[in-house]
């Protein structure tokens, strides 16, 4: 089985070979915390379970955020920007969630260069039998296609700045 990061390029050039349009590049690294050239800190909250420190609740509830898996809200902080992810359920939680949740969170941040997240990290604390690398694999597919923009017919195309995403917190 390809790592991750192999088939994310995979995947990449897939995609940039079907429709002739380069895709830009995006590099996933890990780290065990958030580099401070993050602009943006992607975390995971789950429906059910209680809301990670640091998340101002109040606001989020305020704006309807439900935590439904794929939706994300950005909040500011005493740190800084937090783009607070929906992981939906713990119990219905699979790798095909944390490719969503990689997917929505690269959309959510495009309009930065780099970002951070600690989705892998979050899920692998809440579910316990989430296997780690089948997770890291998943939500690097996810950022890498969520990343990703067909814009040649369009006049004026989405403005895509990411180009970096640091894995934080991660257990390896």
């Amino acid at each position: 089985m390809a790592s991750g990061r192999d088939s994310c390029r995979f995947v990449a050039t897939k995609l940039c070979r079907r429709t002739s349009v380069v895709a830009m590049a995006l590099t996933i690294t890990t780290a065990r915390s958030a580099p401070a050239a993050a602009k943006l800190i992607g975390v995971g909250v789950f429906s059910d379970l209680d809301r990670p420190d640091g998340l101002p609740g109040d606001a989020l509830d305020s704006r309807g955020f439900d935590a439904k898996l794929g939706k994300t809200m950005i909040v500011e902080t005493d740190k800084g920007l937090c783009a607070a992810v929906g992981l939906g359920k713990s119990d219905e939680f699979t790798e095909h969630s944390l490719r969503k949740a990689g997917a929505s969170l690269a959309r959510a941040g495009r309009r930065h260069k780099a970002i951070a997240t600690t989705l892998l990290a979050d899920a692998v604390a809440a579910v316990d039998d989430l296997d780690q690398g089948a997770g890291a694999e998943a939500l690097a597919e996810g950022l890498q296609l969520g990343n990703y923009g067909f814009g040649k017919y369009k006049t004026k195309p989405a403005r895509n700045d990411l180009n970096k995403v640091t894995v934080a917190g991660t257990t390896s």
